[in-house]
């Protein structure tokens, strides 16, 4: 009973976000069990929940090797598919903000294909576009009402695999993948078959943001964009803020528009523990803010470091190098560097940030370092090295 009871402590620490309270209540829970072969053999069903949620909490509080070694040995001792579900997505998490975005998708494919949703092997551009067709025809009589009056999905191998989709969007978008379109054309679907969840509101965000990347249609990336986030709950706000206010809004609107959304999704994102989509806002935030001119150099450094503590503070790594491209741009700006034209100093080294990008096939990575080494380039009459970036930004693109 006692066992339980902590238990029931560390979930509802968990779930307010009190991430060390709830690890503290959770060892305290296993402690009692005392130890692996009797919690396993003796308390199955706490032992896997306490594990699942320990490797949870591990992936919230940064320590991804430790959140992945916690996965292993749920998937040593889950008797079925469903035990080992909730370990098999902190993994694919984990693996996709270490950087191991192949392992990442290859597992995401595999586990969709086990929950019968399947994607297409290798998705051709023939193939994205007939999906974009359909879903265009699939929603072109459905109004916002519609769409946010859609009653909730109840069905749980489609709730399961919408939870993959959701991950998986996050790695596709890093290695700039072609199966991005794709798993979220099919999350409208299974949304317009079955009824909304958590997940549909970043699908149709993604929607908005292909709208304008394939057709260039401005309004319609808006109007989905929009939908996105009032389709949000609390828990998953950081990620809208991302899609509309990080990739579609600055289209229409001013840049400096973007800037205090992108920070509460900064915010939010630690918050919460979405260590993902906090970095991917704290980048987008530090870089829409260097352009937008609105703040002294010297500033924006100063503002740079305070999230860079933040995000640490965690123990992350990968989600500094989304940063670091701006940092070094600023500091070179103000003189304090070697080679002014090449993004090499106090806070990265241009060639080496550049190989890991590579290594990781992390294309959202490389593109970032490559877009402000190229314009750096530029400023400071460097034009065969910013030739060359912008070159390789345009096979990025292709």
């Amino acid at each position: 009973e006692l066992a339980i009871l902590n238990a029931t402590a560390a979930e509802e620490a968990y779930n307010a976000c009190a991430f060390i309270p709830s690890t503290n209540y959770t060892h305290k829970s296993l402690d009692i069990l005392g130890g692996d072969d009797i919690a396993w053999n003796e308390h199955y069903d706490l032992a896997l929940t306490l594990y699942n949620l320990l490797a949870e909490l591990n992936y919230c509080k940064g320590n991804f090797d430790e959140a992945m070694q916690i996965t292993k040995r749920i998937f040593k001792r889950a008797k079925t598919f469903d035990d080992q579900f909730t370990a098999q997505t902190c993994n694919i998490k984990s693996l996709s903000i270490k950087g191991d975005l192949d392992d990442a998708l290859t597992t995401s494919l595999d586990l969709l294909a086990a929950l019968g949703e399947p994607l297409p092997k290798k998705p051709s551009i023939g193939v994205i576009l007939a999906s974009l067709i359909k879903t265009k025809k699939l929603l072109w009589t459905r109004t916002d009402e519609y769409l946010t009056s859609l009653p909730e999905m109840t069905e749980k191998r489609i709730i399961k695999a919408m939870e993959v989709l959701e991950i998986l969007g996050q790695v596709t978008y890093l290695s700039g993948s072609d199966y991005f379109p794709i798993l979220n054309f099919k999350k409208i679907w299974l949304t317009l078959k079955y009824g909304q969840n958590v997940n549909s509101a970043m699908g149709f965000g993604a929607y908005g943001l292909l709208l304008y990347v394939i057709l260039k249609d401005v309004k319609g990336a808006c109007r989905f964009g929009q939908l996105g986030l009032s389709l949000s709950s609390k828990t998953i706000m950081p990620r809208s803020y991302v899609m509309l206010y990080g990739l579609i809004i600055h289209w229409r609107d001013n840049i400096g528009t973007t800037l205090d959304p992108l920070l509460n999704g900064f915010k939010e994102g630690l918050r919460s523990g979405d260590i993902h989509y906090a970095s991917f806002s704290a980048g987008l935030y530090v870089g829409y803010r260097f352009h937008s001119g609105q703040a002294a150099i010297h500033t924006i450094i100063q503002q740079q470091k305070v999230l860079m503590q933040e995000l640490t503070k965690d123990a992350q790594e990968d989600p500094l190098d989304m940063i670091r491209p701006i940092q070094q741009a600023a500091i070179n700006l103000t003189g304090l560097s070697q080679d002014p034209a090449v993004l090499t100093g106090e806070v990265m080294d241009e060639e080496l940030l550049l190989k890991s990008s590579l290594a990781s096939a992390n294309i959202t990575l490389e593109y970032t370092i490559r877009g402000i080494a190229a314009c750096l380039a530029y400023i400071f009459d460097d034009y065969n090295r910013a030739a060359m970036h912008s070159q390789n930004i345009q096979g990025i693109l292709v």
